[in-house]
């Protein structure tokens, strides 16, 4: 009895720790693109997307998007942000409504410096955030619907995203 307890409590070690590996894959993976984001004459955030081979395949492939703000953004104004991209998109508003309740509980507010992470696998994902003020990045919330998953990344790599340059940069066009 002792040893199946012990090989239980082994295997359980062994999912956290593959778990947690997992979670900061996404540093490990090349870069596939970067832009600037500005919105007027205000720069608003530096992205950086990532793939495990360099590649930018589709929505439904491994991949992260990080987001390096530079200004200060309320979680209010970046749900509001969120709410229009989705909207543009023309997803249905029972999703949108369901999806932003969610992420009421995920976004933080930003301020100059801070990074925000999205990693998916392809049918879900992980956030994760490092304020100015901390060395490491902390899991903030996931998303484990598939659709959901990709209604968030479509916001910057959709062929219909409001930023055409900005999701042609990203991906690695020229």
């Amino acid at each position: 009895m002792i040893k199946r307890g012990l090989i239980l409590t082994i295997i359980a070690m062994l999912f956290s720790h593959a778990a947690l590996a997992q979670g900061s894959q996404w540093q490990q993976w090349p870069r596939v693109g970067q832009a600037h984001f500005t919105w007027l004459w205000f720069d608003v955030y530096d992205s950086t997307l990532h793939a495990p081979n360099g590649k930018y395949v589709n929505l439904a492939s491994p991949l992260a998007l990080h987001i390096t703000y530079r200004r200060t953004i309320s979680a209010e104004d970046l749900l509001t942000a969120t709410d229009k991209q989705w909207k543009k998109l023309n997803y249905k508003k029972d999703d949108i409504a369901q999806w932003m309740n969610t992420l009421k509980k995920v976004f933080p507010s930003v301020k100059d410096g801070d990074q925000l992470v999205y990693q998916s696998n392809g049918k879900t994902g992980t956030f994760y955030f490092k304020p100015t003020t901390q060395s490491e990045f902390k899991t903030i919330g996931e998303i484990t619907d598939s659709t959901f998953n990709r209604a968030f990344l479509s916001i910057w790599l959709s062929e219909n995203s409001q930023y055409p340059d900005l999701r042609n940069q990203l991906i690695g066009g020229t």
